[in-house]
């Protein structure tokens, strides 16, 4: 699954005292950067941060991509009913310039001119991402990783 519980694993860029959005690019970019180099076992980024999920004025995959080019990273709106995901995300959950088979899904699909998905996933298109799956090779990487420390495990 691209997302989960961001409250237990992930990275907040939305609090009371501070919060990066992607009016400032380079100041989200460069946190995310951080994040991604504080945790490079983690297959899956994941991350909460306020965006806009109105279009013209969604956010593209290619800021997030500036940040982590190399492993999937999904960003949940702060509202819960959208998803931000770089191009590895789309690439993991199976988007591309095909339209998704079902409609609800696909309406939610927020796409370019060129009808390339943007990143932004709203309502019932965030679905595609949940049913995606880290291949196993990866998983098996990041859990031997993991467990590698704990006797037992």
């Amino acid at each position: 699954m691209l997302y989960g519980a961001y409250a237990l694993h992930g990275l907040n860029l939305s609090t009371p005292e501070s919060s990066i959005t992607p009016d400032k690019p380079d100041q989200l970019v460069a946190r995310l950067k951080a994040y991604a180099d504080e945790h490079p076992q983690d297959t899956v980024l994941l991350a909460r941060a306020d965006f806009s999920t109105a279009p013209p004025t969604t956010p593209n995959r290619r800021v997030l991509d500036r940040a982590v080019p190399d492993r999937p990273l999904v960003i949940h709106n702060t509202s819960e009913h959208a998803l931000w995901l770089n191009s590895a995300a789309l690439k993991l959950a199976g988007l591309n310039e095909q339209p998704v088979k079902d409609l609800d899904e696909e309406r939610g699909v927020i796409r370019d001119a060129s009808g390339h998905a943007t990143g932004v996933l709203l309502e019932a298109a965030m679905q595609i991402a949940g049913r995606a799956r880290v291949p196993r090779e990866s998983r098996r990487k990041s859990n031997s990783r993991c467990c590698a420390t704990q006797p037992g495990i």
